[in-house]
């Protein structure tokens, strides 16, 4: 099915005035598409969603002039995902946007599946606290880079973003979002193996999990959602370890 019919089919679930427009859609499919390994993907990171990005946010405006002296030809639209660089990072941006703290804890999961040790996962060179700009924006790109070239990557089970949205049916909306699309695109990748990341993913789609695992034939683990992950540090560092451990394996 196509990206707009998918759509269609979730805007039911969501109220008319809450759910982001279609070229939000569209932008995340781009940044999809742009880390998106070329030849083989041995590793899915399957996440639960971005966050919700209003129009508003998705019309900030970019400098470009910062964004091309590390990275040339990218997509300069905002999105709240992992992939857009300005979200965590409002250096990027002309104008000061709420909340935009990003997500610090998919970047520490990035750092983990391309660290060779679990002993060391690296989280300092994307840490605002240990790295200047410049070189934290140049070790994200190295970071992703490398993803693509390991044939690891990073989609969502929902297309629309689920949280800070004013939705009641969030399994719903993953559902149809998978029945719909995101399905095909995991077919199409062929992952070897598939980390699904958060409990409630693999709780909304059930038999759908394993279903498409069996008949890829794919293995896959459920692993907590990063922001869930409390108590003691080495209990919380365990949880990356566990990324490394994955991607050395398939990856």
């Amino acid at each position: 099915m196509s990206l707009e019919k998918a759509y269609d089919s979730i805007k039911s679930y969501i109220p008319k005035n809450n759910i982001e427009s279609f070229e939000v859609l569209k932008q995340i499919q781009e940044y999809w598409n742009y880390w998106k390994p070329i030849n083989t993907v041995n590793v899915l990171l399957l996440a639960e969603s971005h966050v919700y990005t209003s129009q508003e946010d998705f019309e900030a405006s970019y400098s470009k002039i910062k964004l091309e002296s590390f990275i040339k030809n990218y997509p300069i639209k905002f999105v709240r995902l992992v992939y857009c660089f300005a979200y965590g990072e409002p250096d990027l941006l002309n104008e000061s946007l709420e909340d935009n703290s990003g997500t610090t804890q998919f970047w520490k999961i990035f750092c983990a599946c391309t660290s060779k040790t679990e002993n060391d996962l690296a989280f300092r060179r994307i840490l605002k606290s240990d790295v200047s700009f410049f070189p934290r924006m140049r070790n994200k790109v190295n970071i992703l880079n490398e993803l693509k070239a390991r044939g690891i990557w990073l989609i969502d089970s929902s297309l629309v973003g689920i949280y800070r949205g004013a939705i009641d049916e969030k399994s719903d909306v993953i559902c149809a979002s998978w029945d719909n699309y995101v399905k095909d695109v995991v077919i199409q990748a062929h992952p070897k193996y598939i980390a699904v990341i958060g409990k409630g993913v693999a709780d909304s789609l059930g038999r759908r999990l394993s279903s498409i695992c069996s008949t890829i034939n794919a293995d896959y683990t459920v692993l907590p959602q990063p922001q869930a992950v409390r108590g003691p540090h080495e209990e919380q560092m365990e949880y990356y370890r566990q990324y490394q451990r994955i991607c050395s394996k398939y990856a």
